[in-house]
């Protein structure tokens, strides 16, 4: 669960289900990335998502929540969601063709929500 990948600070290179190996998943979706998709592993990921970031955020005029040295596991949990929220945004930006793709692809009733529940006074909660 993604609360649970937040507050890990455990090391990535020994557990396969952490929010580094998320991130290199999201890295290796970049169009600017598709010839390194290989070449990013848990050893080198911060290297390429500082790249990204810093490229990104001043083309797009965004906040680069990544922009200093310090490590992305001792990171407060708050930056590290900016970081993960940034990159769902920049992941879909139209340049990476696969995205758009894959959803041109999907039947509408695939994706379709439904409401996590309803309160007293029959408002949804998504």
């Amino acid at each position: 669960d993604l609360e649970q990948l937040l507050l890990d600070t455990t090391d990535a290179e020994r557990n396969s289900n952490s929010l580094p190996e998320l991130i290199i998943r999201f890295l290796r979706g970049f169009s600017i990335y598709k010839n390194y998709k290989n070449q990013i592993t848990t050893s080198n990921y911060q290297m390429y998502l500082r790249r990204l970031f810093r490229k990104k955020c001043d083309k797009l005029y965004l906040e680069n929540h990544f922009d200093s040295d310090v490590d992305f596991t001792s990171l407060p949990v708050r930056n590290k969601l900016l970081i993960l929220y940034t990159l769902c945004h920049l992941r879909l930006e139209p340049e990476n063709h696969n995205v758009s793709e894959v959803f041109n692809n999907l039947e509408a009733d695939s994706i379709r929500v439904q409401p996590l529940g309803f309160d007293s006074k029959k408002s949804s909660y998504w």
